[in-house]
């Protein structure tokens, strides 16, 4: 999950010191069905920690702290400010909001990666992984009144990297950046190549950063959505309705269409501000 403040004139609000990339310790939470019969293990294409062959640096904390907790504390501090773009299943929204429902409309906006509208699914046949991974959670949230966009595997999956373009990438050798990105993406690559048989490797967190920063990529419209609890099947399937029924109204923005070379184009000019 990440968050940023990109309203009020603020800076993006960044961690004081490095490293700014960490991990938890904590068992991984429970996942929605048996992965023996999914083919669900998302260590196979992230590594142990996420991020491939890169160790992660972990901070001792002073004390634990509930992560619904924290993003509940930073929309009431910076209200209207914080567009939140979520990169993985929606338990700790779902907690935020059982904790307190105005959460969600203090929100600037909402970007939520995952689901799909007809590419099927990535963690079953028919659901993506992170809304699998915790369907009541997902429901809650994407049902809720905040003002919210999906970024569907009909649009992750069409932004592709091959590893010639990843071998151009402006990675300055001096830069703690270059660590992470050299032992983190040629692991996904040949994850890619060992369990699916592609070469490419998929770039859906650049592109759900991307759908906030350069919307002008994009084009999107609004849709009816839910999302399945309790198929034998389908759970964790994102259900939208296309049929013009009259009292069935829009309640998400989904993303359908994506300039894929403007977006390897904006992971380059990023990376490239790190040289500058």
């Amino acid at each position: 999950m990440r968050w940023t403040s990109l309203g009020g004139g603020r800076p993006p609000a960044y961690p004081p010191k490095r490293p700014r990339i960490g991990a938890s310790q904590a068992p991984l939470p429970a996942i929605h069905g048996d992965p023996a019969n999914t083919g669900v293990n998302p260590t196979l294409f992230n590594g142990p920690n996420g991020l491939g062959d890169f160790e992660v640096p972990v901070a001792e904390l002073h004390r634990q702290y509930d992560a619904s907790k924290l993003l509940l504390e930073l929309v009431r501090t910076y209200p209207d400010e914080i567009r939140l773009i979520t990169l993985g299943p929606l338990t700790n929204l779902a907690g935020a909001m059982e904790k307190a429902p105005e959460f969600v409309g203090l929100l600037n906006g909402l970007y939520c990666m995952g689901g799909s509208l007809t590419y099927g699914g990535d963690a079953t046949a028919a659901a993506e992984f992170n809304i699998f991974a915790d369907p009541q959670a997902a429901r809650m949230v994407l049902r809720s009144a905040a003002t919210k966009t999906l970024i569907p595997l009909d649009i992750t999956t069409r932004v592709v990297m091959t590893y010639e373009e990843f071998s151009r990438l402006p990675i300055p050798p001096h830069l703690p950046i270059h660590r992470l990105l050299t032992q983190s993406i040629p692991f996904a690559f040949r994850a890619q190549h060992e369990f699916l048989g592609t070469e490419g490797l998929p770039l859906p967190e650049v592109v759900a950063i991307a759908a906030v920063s350069q919307p002008r990529l994009f084009e999107q419209q609004g849709a009816c959505l839910d999302v399945e609890t309790s198929g034998e099947l389908t759970t964790g399937m994102t259900v939208v309705d296309h049929r013009r029924i009259g009292q069935w109204k829009s309640n998400i923005e989904v993303l359908t269409d994506v300039d894929e070379r403007g977006v390897l184009d904006y992971l380059a000019n990023v990376l490239r501000q790190f040289s500058a």
